[in-house]
């Protein structure tokens, strides 16, 4: 194969990664205390190292040389030094390390996100045992990493659910989700990893929302200012919000959506936590308020902003998925009664609206999972 100066760069440095992956490996798992006099840099190395090589498998034809170079590594050896190094912090105290360990592993969720039982996950003994409470234990465990994260733990949160919704479409990760919670030593951990998806779901829901309300008093702002007489300066303002925002709005919209999915998907595998008083009654709040906020006229109009594309808006995807969630407990009693009872946030003129907008918009009741 012809070499080129990448391939020459990188199979050098890979060969040095392998050497280093399995030296730290096997101090890991001897318990070898000179494992604790290793800069960490050399695993944030092998962490880059190995990201390149994965992006260039993941995107480069695999007739290419540059794929042919970069598809050499033993997946095996790289999936066993994540695992080791991510499930405890014994190894790599640094969360921002882990986060890019946490990468590396969600590279293992196929591009096309096509369930196959000949996956890693599936096949290798310690994926099968440990990869649902490792996922548990961290998502839970971000929150405790400090101030000034914040796009920190929604990029680690976000790997974890990355690889949690593949997880989901094979029944041995679910049945291990469904022998956790039947444990008491480990059922809290999953309380804990739900109230924070919920808490997740709440504030990227309500930053989207506000951020979209922000967005169309701007553009119609900008309307009225249009045609009026020295009002550029205040227009060129206005704009430089506008772009500032833009983003913003689009990575909120973008990481809520993702974060209501992965709620219905556990929602639907694994009821019995959701019905947990504690889990509950804040699922009750977040669909009383929710429903409200995205059926009255009064809020639809204060979100009408333009283009809801480029914001990755998607307010009857948004609508429908937690009108599902309500759906897949509606016929338990303590979770009716929840929702009933939430004196500050239920309003059954919230849910007239929405059977009146589902009807309108002609959205079957019976809405996939997307």
């Amino acid at each position: 194969i012809p070499c080129v100066p990448w391939q020459s760069q990188t199979s050098g440095q890979y060969q040095r990664r392998v050497h280093g992956i399995s030296w730290l490996l096997a101090l890991a798992k001897n318990g070898k205390e000179e494992l604790a006099t290793i800069p960490s840099f050399i695993v944030e190395d092998i962490c880059k190292v190995f990201k390149i090589l994965l992006m260039v498998v993941g995107s480069a034809p695999k007739s290419h040389p540059e794929y042919q170079a970069a598809n050499c590594f033993s997946r095996g050896l790289l999936l066993d030094f994540v695992m080791t190094f991510i499930k405890t912090d014994k190894h790599v105290k640094s969360i921002h390390l882990r986060g890019q360990l946490l990468e590396l592993l969600a590279s293992y969720v196929p591009n096309d996100e096509l369930a196959r039982e000949s996956h890693s996950f599936n096949t290798v003994s310690f994926c099968k045992e440990d990869l649902v409470p490792v996922c548990l234990l961290l998502y839970a465990e971000i929150e405790h990493s400090g101030r000034g994260m914040f796009y920190e733990k929604h990029r680690f949160r976000n790997s974890i659910s990355t690889v949690m919704k593949y997880l989901w479409k094979f029944s041995v990760h679910r049945k291990k989700l469904g022998e956790l919670w039947q444990s008491e030593s480990s059922k809290k951990r999953i309380l804990e990893f739900l109230n924070m998806l919920f808490n997740d779901n709440i504030f990227l829901l309500d930053e989207a929302l506000k951020q979209m309300e922000t967005i169309k008093e701007t553009e119609d702002e900008l309307k009225e200012l249009e045609n009026m007489p020295n009002s550029e300066e205040r227009l060129a303002t206005l704009r430089e919000e506008l772009v500032k925002i833009r983003g913003s709005a689009r990575y909120h919209n973008k990481m809520a959506n993702s974060n209501i999915t992965m709620v219905l998907h556990l929602s639907e595998i694994a009821p019995d936590p959701f019905l947990h008083p504690q889990i509950r009654s804040r699922m009750a709040t977040m669909v009383d308020t929710y429903l409200k906020k995205l059926t009255s006229k009064e809020s639809r109009k204060a979100l009408r902003a333009e283009n809801f594309a480029q914001y990755e808006f998607k307010p009857k995807k948004l609508l429908t998925n937690i009108v599902k969630l309500f759906l897949n407990f509606c016929e338990s009693d303590s979770f009716i009664n929840a929702v009933a009872s939430d004196e500050g946030f239920f309003s059954p003129k919230a849910y007239r609206d929405t059977i009146v907008l589902l009807e309108k918009e002609k959205v079957p009741t019976a809405w996939p999972l997307v």
